[in-house]
């Protein structure tokens, strides 16, 4: 089963991930048998929904902004337009380096697909004049029926550090 485009064993009845003869992270075993038990088959919408319009995903939103979308706008936003465009080739390789799609959304926008019925976009606006940097991480309309919110968080967390701090 692939995860961010990387391979993982999951084991029947053990309930054992593996990714590269490895036991997976913790997290990443605990996303990935929540999606095998939760997968109702429903197909990909192919619309983006903000995270606090996913089922019971208001109750996060707010530590969702905090912690997975802040840390994306101030590692590539940048405070002043010269610095943007510098964060925005930062974020263009760092989505790149891990499959993300580019998209025609924000200044700078990429799709992944995490699991074979999960996407997920993050798009990024740098700073102006104006305006701070933002960043905001969507989900497929239908990654409800995939993984509960409290799951999907994690997912956007776990794709913001993967951008923000890329494994060397």
């Amino acid at each position: 089963m692939p995860f961010l485009a990387a391979p993982h064993v999951v084991t029947h009845p053990a309930g054992e991930v593996t990714a590269a003869d490895e036991p997976a992270p913790t997290a990443v075993r605990i996303l990935l048998l929540h999606y095998l038990l939760r997968a109702d088959g429903a197909p990909v919408a192919h619309e983006w929904c903000a995270f606090r319009d996913l089922p019971d995903g208001m109750f996060y939103a707010r530590a969702f902004a905090e912690q997975d979308e802040k840390p994306v706008a101030a590692a590539f936003g940048g405070p002043a337009a010269a610095a943007g465009e510098a964060g925005l080739g930062r974020f263009r390789a760092a989505a790149a380096a891990l499959g993300g799609q580019p998209l025609d959304l924000a200044d700078a926008a990429y799709a992944f697909q995490v699991l074979p019925r999960l996407r997920v976009a993050v798009l990024l606006w740098a700073a102006d004049e104006e305006f701070p940097a933002q960043a905001s991480i969507v989900f497929d309309a239908a990654a409800g029926h995939y993984l509960p919110a409290e799951d999907l968080a994690g997912v956007g967390g776990l794709l913001a550090r993967r951008l923000v701090a890329p494994k060397g």
